[in-house]
């Protein structure tokens, strides 16, 4: 919550480090995302001291993504909690089954202890919404809508700067992409969009895949699928891929269009980096970011429908009015969603739990 000054909340972060002692401060801090290790013996009275002093002055917990609610249920229930869920589709479920599973719990029976503990459930999107109530239907009036938060980052580079990086002329057009190579942000969907789209001059970039990861590691495969998939679509000469970057900005400052390919994404901040620098954007109706790019920040298709994808990166690239009519709403929209206007909206949850006074229904649509 910087960025928040006179807010009258103190926030301390406090988390388990992986030996199962307390850290303390915001650099070694992991929330309550690090599960324990296994109750029992001295390993349980352990996890008890340390959960003890974790919560030690502390009037409300806010469990950060579904991966913190091993540890939550394992806090004083005299504490209220809020959480906050960046998952959806196969990926919540996925993880809730492991989490149950080692609580020894079926999925159903440990939703209904997860979702029976906390205050409120903050979702970034209605997409992410929509899943939850299907997972869990009881769940749903304690679902809070709201977007996530557009980082707070220095100006990107200038355009030549990033083309002239990565060997790309002036004028070319230029279609980024950016996430952790694999099926959830359709790596694979962004080649074939790229593979249908030959007859342009449209160079692709993909910002995130692994270099020089260890073998028989699986970011090692997912560079090695990649490369594979490039090499024998033919592509080599039209697809470039660099490492992930703390900061993507100067990609997108250089781009003409952020290509979002996911199969699901609750709310992609890249959308939101790549709005407040004017880039437009294309993605499937299936993505949290949806809603506020159908408003005017640029295309979306239905899911999984690669033809429309490509036509819709064809106008942008081929239309430069559009695209700056696109890109100039996205910068608009996108810094909508700065921590000043996001950030009260959570801390006022917070406060609501910590009062008891929250009443369920959601903070309305998931747009900036």
């Amino acid at each position: 919550m910087r960025g928040l000054p006179g807010s009258g909340t103190h926030i301390v972060l406090r988390g388990i480090d992986g030996a199962g002692r307390l850290a303390r401060g915001a650099g070694r801090g992991v929330g309550l995302a690090r599960r324990l290790g296994v109750a029992g013996g001295a390993q349980g009275r352990l996890e008890a001291r340390v959960l003890g002093e974790l919560c030690r002055d502390v009037d409300v917990i806010y469990a950060n993504t579904i991966v913190a609610t091993g540890p939550l249920l394992r806090v004083p229930p005299r504490l209220p909690a809020v959480l906050h869920l960046h998952e959806m589709g196969s990926s919540l479920r996925w993880l809730a089954d492991g989490l149950a599973d080692e609580a020894g719990l079926s999925s159903e029976r440990y939703l209904e202890a997860v979702f029976g503990r906390v205050e409120a459930v903050v979702v970034p999107s209605e997409a992410v919404a929509a899943d939850v109530a299907v997972l869990y239907p009881k769940a749903a009036p304690l679902l809070h809508t709201v977007p996530e938060i557009l980082p707070s980052r220095p100006p990107g580079g200038d355009l030549p700067s990033a083309r002239h990086e990565l060997g790309i002329r002036d004028g070319t057009p230029l279609v980024v992409a950016c996430g952790t190579v694999g099926w959830r942000k359709g790596t694979d969907l962004f080649l074939a969009v790229a593979a249908a789209l030959r007859d342009t001059e449209a160079h692709f970039l993909w910002v995130g895949v692994p270099w020089a990861a260890a073998p028989g590691a699986p970011r090692r495969r997912a560079q090695l699928e990649f490369e594979w998939d490039v090499a024998r679509s033919g592509l080599g000469r039209r697809v470039t891929a660099v490492p992930e970057v703390d900061d993507p900005t100067r990609y997108f400052v250089g781009a003409d269009v952020l290509l979002l390919p996911s199969r699901e994404d609750p709310y992609p901040i890249v959308a939101l980096e790549a709005g407040a620098a004017g880039c437009p954007i294309v993605c499937f109706d299936s993505c949290g970011s949806a809603v506020w790019v159908r408003a005017g920040a640029g295309l979306v298709v239905p899911h999984l429908d690669l033809a429309g994808m490509a036509q819709a990166v064809r106008r942008l690239i081929d239309d430069e009015g559009l695209r700056g009519s696109l890109g100039d709403t996205a910068r608009r929209l996108s810094h909508q969603s700065d921590v000043q206007l996001v950030g009260p909206r959570l801390l006022d949850l917070l406060d609501g739990a910590r009062r008891g006074g929250l009443t369920g229904g959601s903070e309305g649509a998931a747009q900036p």
